[in-house]
């Protein structure tokens, strides 16, 4: 099977994820296209001065990435943030889920744009022509990529109760770009804490956070989002390594292999 190319992009404030935890574990069946930039963003911190001009960057990466997708002849791409590890190869189970949709992300309730796959066409090209166009009204790549799905829809759906020559303005972009179809990849599969329920969605740092190994077997990759600064992400991510390696040991038998860490961890 062809690899999928997978995007990403970082800068000096993410090197550390990038290198420990997210290249590493991104597994064989992708290829990996991985961008570093300048630290534009001197905290690498969402919303912190120069937020935008990074995440313009990787808006950036995703349309160049389509435009050789299409030149090639290739389906679809990943794009993939750096505060994400992988713990076994997707590739099979997001082929087969692109297969009745055009575009699937994360499940943050809303739709995360850290971590997606996009059909590489012509609406793709004018959904993140639109979100280029938009970034700076909404300020993140994410809301700006939920507001594009909201009236996409609200659009395509308008045009088909009406005939053609009464399409107008927005509405006439998005019928005649091609309706897409939008879905969200399993949330305890493609997983982050928030999923849980079990701790304020935004971690802190410190709370407990506890899994079941149920949870644990069918994680597949997690993303450490919804918690504030890189330090926190970077525990996150170094907690549920350990949650994973335990319960893998345990499941193996192999309970001399830190099995007695305990499926709940606290960072403190």
């Amino acid at each position: 099977m062809k690899k999928i190319r997978m995007y990403s992009s970082y800068t000096d404030s993410h090197a550390e994820m990038f290198e420990r935890f997210f290249e590493p574990t991104v597994p064989e069946s992708f290829e990996l296209c991985a961008f570093k930039f300048d630290q534009e963003c001197p905290t690498g911190e969402y919303h912190s001065k120069g937020w935008v001009q990074a995440v313009a960057r990787k808006i950036e990466v995703i349309r160049d990435g389509i435009e050789r997708a299409i030149e090639e002849g290739d389906d679809f791409i990943m794009f993939s943030d750096c505060d994400i590890q992988y713990f076994e190869d997707c590739a099979q189970d997001i082929t087969r889920l692109m297969q009745y949709h055009d575009f699937i992300a994360q499940d943050d309730d809303v739709y995360c744009t850290g971590f997606m796959a996009i059909r590489c066409d012509d609406r793709a090209r004018f959904m993140w022509k639109w979100c280029a166009e938009n970034l700076e009204k909404y300020g993140c790549d994410q809301p700006t990529g939920n507001a594009f799905i909201k009236y996409h829809q609200r659009y395509t759906i308008r045009a088909k109760m009406l005939p053609k020559p009464l399409w107008f303005g927005a509405m006439k972009e998005h019928a005649e770009a091609g309706e897409m179809r939008f879905g969200k990849f399993p949330r305890m599969e493609y997983f982050n804490h928030m999923h849980l329920g079990t701790e304020p969605a935004v971690w802190d740092g410190e709370s407990e956070i506890k899994v079941s190994p149920e949870q644990l077997s069918r994680m597949r990759m997690m993303h450490a989002n919804y918690t504030q600064g890189i330090e926190n992400k970077i525990k996150l991510l170094e907690l549920f390594a350990e949650l994973k390696r335990t319960h893998a040991a345990k499941a193996s038998g192999h309970t001399e292999a830190k099995a007695s860490v305990p499926e709940t961890v606290s960072a403190s």
